[in-house]
């Protein structure tokens, strides 16, 4: 079964082997995968000075382009390490670099009140704030919104994409393509509130 925004044929994690990488693939690469300029980053829910290194930084030749897709990001990392399309390392990979560039982003400590109220903001709340993380994950939880997009927003500074209803969001997300992996649906983090089942 897919989610928007969730898994797609999700083999289990598998420990990555050693690869010999393709050299020289950086964001301006010529053989490989583009990536297109984006406009200004948008202020994380962590502060600047807590925000975590990102997951594309840890491939040493790798040179990322921190204002390009996750998505485009990840096949351009994906063809510099010769990790094979659809293969359970792929998907291994895949599920780590979506689940450490959402928790980059929007932070991993679910206990915090003003996280939640600030994610509440991000994807359209206005008015008084919730007094509680029960109400900001029961708006949350009416919010229609691609993980793949929420995830670009802060990689690019744009504002979210929320739909009106599930049937648009599901129609965007198989259109798009644009889906998680779906052990992220097992964390109990942020992210968990806007996946969607199909």
């Amino acid at each position: 079964m897919n989610m928007p925004a969730g898994g797609v044929k999700v083999c289990a994690p598998q420990p990555a082997g050693k690869h010999t990488s393709r050299k020289h693939a950086g964001g301006n690469q010529a053989n490989g995968p583009q990536t297109g300029a984006n406009q200004t980053g948008a202020k994380p829910v962590n502060s600047n000075k807590t925000l975590k290194p990102s997951y594309f930084n840890r491939f040493k030749g790798f040179v990322p382009n921190p204002k390009g897709s996750i998505r485009g990001e990840f096949r351009r990392l994906a063809w510099y390490m010769n990790w094979q399309p659809h293969t359970k390392e792929w998907y291994h990979h895949r599920y780590e670099c979506y689940d450490a560039e959402f928790g980059r982003w929007y932070g991993t400590d679910t206990s915090r009140l003003d996280s939640w109220r600030s994610l509440c903001r991000e994807v359209g709340h206005e008015g008084k704030e919730f007094t509680s993380i029960t109400q900001c994950k029961k708006y949350l939880q009416t919010i229609h919104v691609n993980l793949i997009d929420l995830i670009d927003s802060r990689r690019k500074g744009t504002k979210v994409r929320v739909f009106q209803s599930y049937a648009a969001l599901r129609a965007h997300t198989l259109k798009s393509g644009k889906k998680v992996p779906r052990e992220m649906a097992k964390k109990d983090g942020f992210a968990r509130v806007f996946l969607r089942f199909m």
